[in-house]
């Protein structure tokens, strides 16, 4: 934990001078990813050290807290308040029932939730994502065959346990489905689509910044249009929940282009550096 990432790379260097330069990243990587996975064992409410802890030092110097704002932060409040209301049945052990599902959507359909998600069948889609990172983050409690919020569920601030939470927590095999395999494989890779993320000036193409990264890490062909879309619809889109990137208007309409936001860079680099 004392290693800076320059510090892990000019190590990598010193020790194979002959690896390509894309190989040192994609090892930078691999360092860097099982360093944050061994930060993140345990519970994050118990810890008071490692990367938990700087994520919630992070949220404090935000001006204005502009990231506990953000949709994905708003959404979890919103679920939170449903749970106090009434509660969720519990079915097959841990999932939480359609019923529940069902009136969450129809509520937040009444609120401007509805716009920020685009369509109710999106906005489901995303509450259900959002359960399952409170689950994992220790948001929620089972109470006889209900699911309750635990107690101290708001402590620390919503957007550190839920980030924390999709970042460092969750298999993104169960939050992103329809591909388990990529889900699992761009989770060991996330820290170099950060690093790509982080190079871009201003409004950048998602089909460029998609094409490096599956140059560097071999996780699809340049031109692969399910895979673009993959990181478009899931990781993208979760980035755009949290406030790091907003999506932008496109010239031709058609090319997604995207624009890492000020909270989002400084966030961003600073989850680098932890």
């Amino acid at each position: 934990m004392d290693y800076s990432r320059d510090r892990i790379a000019k190590e990598i260097d010193r020790m194979f001078l002959d690896l390509p330069r894309a190989e040192k990243s994609v090892l930078l990587s691999v360092v860097v990813d099982r360093s944050f996975e061994h930060a993140w064992t345990g519970d994050l409410r118990s810890r008071t050290g490692g990367f938990a802890h700087t994520l919630a030092r992070f949220d404090d110097s935000v001006p204005g807290r502009g990231l506990e704002n953000c949709f994905a932060a708003r959404l979890c409040r919103f679920i939170v308040s449903m749970l106090r209301n009434g509660g969720a049945n519990v079915v097959g052990g841990s999932r939480l029932s359609q019923e529940f599902y069902d009136g969450c959507t129809e509520s937040a359909a009444r609120t401007e939730l509805l716009g920020d998600a685009g369509d109710s069948e999106l906005l489901e889609i995303y509450i259900k994502q959002c359960v399952v990172m409170m689950k994992a983050a220790g948001m929620i409690d089972v109470d006889g065959g209900a699911a309750v919020p635990s107690p101290d569920c708001m402590a620390g601030g919503v957007f550190t346990a839920l980030f924390g939470s999709f970042w460092g927590k969750v298999r993104w095999e169960d939050i992103f489905p329809s591909n388990p395999s990529a889900a699992r494989e761009l989770r060991r890779n996330r820290h170099i689509l950060v690093d790509l993320l982080l190079r871009q000036d201003g409004v950048f193409n998602l089909d460029s910044v998609a094409a490096e990264f599956f140059d560097l890490t071999g996780f699809g062909a340049r031109n692969d249009v399910f895979l673009i879309s993959f990181l478009d619809f899931y990781l993208f889109t979760w980035f755009a929940h949290f406030g790091l990137v907003e999506y932008a208007e496109s010239d031709d309409g058609d090319a997604v282009r995207i624009n890492a936001t000020e909270r989002g860079k400084s966030f961003l680099k600073h989850l680098q550096r932890a």
